[in-house]
């Protein structure tokens, strides 16, 4: 049944590719509905069942609330599962010929962003994010939650979407990722940075370390809390894990700023096809930077 699907995908793909653009944005098109059609209202209709109390549900809660409303009627599975398929090599091809660096390829390039954009499936994408909460809120048992969502497609006749990502927006890709990286049993790495610093501090005790969910502490003179011998804030979990990204993110930013060099002054003269600099100009070019802008 498998190997009829993968035939069938194969087999438009190809169409497709010997049709020009044309073809290949039409059948996008129609793939595109056809999913729309079998999983919209039931989306839809998800959505609506979750009260407001249902961001606090487990993920094995939630499957159990949800699995009769998201099912696909048997007759229609391996059509889904085709569609996915097809769209998943539409995309594929695209990706595998790199963009072209040259200024006139730049419309060339946007097409083949929008194409790759066309391809992205909003109903499978919504899917994913209603779990994505109870997903994340039990980080630690990451592998037998995917077990868990693996099993969860095969009860509603959903293709594996793990092996499709190229029909996911960003939000679900990366969730598919985190769950797939660490292995359960792998204890949490405790992380105590400052503020001011955090690339720096976490380089040194991450060395050598093994793929782990990241345990963030921020360092604070007033804090409460005592973790490596170190006073820290209060905060735990996801939030201080995000907040630590986000830092990082800005202080290894930062190490590529403009900054203002000493100051210095040589002349500079510009004869036929040579640069020809004053005798000042070592001693300026000593005393600075790579990175330093000349005025």
């Amino acid at each position: 049944e498998r190997g009829s699907n993968q035939e069938v995908s194969e087999g438009l793909y190809k169409w497709s590719q010997q049709g020009g653009k044309r073809r290949r944005s039409n059948l996008i098109q129609v793939l595109q509905s056809l999913i729309a059609r079998l999983l919209d209202k039931t989306i839809v209709q998800a959505k609506e069942k979750l009260s407001s109390d249902s961001a606090d549900l487990s993920f094995s809660s939630l499957t159990l609330k949800l699995t009769e409303t998201l099912q696909v009627p048997e007759e229609c599975r391996d059509g889904l599962r085709a569609a996915c398929q097809t769209l998943q090599l539409i995309a594929a091809g695209f990706m595998s010929q790199p963009p072209s660096s040259s200024s006139s390829s730049t419309s060339a390039n946007r097409a083949r962003s929008d194409l790759l954009l066309s391809c992205v499936v909003p109903s499978l994408d919504s899917l994913v994010l209603i779990f994505r909460h109870a997903l994340l809120s039990q980080i630690n048992s990451s592998s037998g939650n995917l077990q868990g969502w693996r099993d969860f497609e095969e009860e509603l006749g959903l293709p594996h979407l793990e092996h499709l990502p190229l029909l996911l927006g960003t939000r679900a890709k990366a969730l598919f990722v985190g769950l797939s990286l660490v292995k359960d049993g792998v204890p949490p790495t405790t992380l105590v940075v400052s503020r001011t610093s955090p690339f720096e501090d976490a380089r040194w005790q991450l060395s050598g370390s093994q793929l782990s969910i990241l345990s963030c502490y921020f360092e604070s003179e007033v804090g409460t809390k005592l973790m490596q011998g170190k006073r820290v804030e209060g905060g735990e979990g996801h939030g201080p894990r995000k907040e630590f990204f986000i830092n990082t993110c800005n202080d290894v930013q930062s190490k590529w700023s403009l900054h203002q060099a000493e100051q210095g002054h040589a002349d500079l003269n510009l004869r036929g096809n040579r640069l020809e600099a004053s005798s000042e100009m070592p001693h300026v070019l000593a005393n600075s930077s790579p990175g330093d802008r000349i005025n």
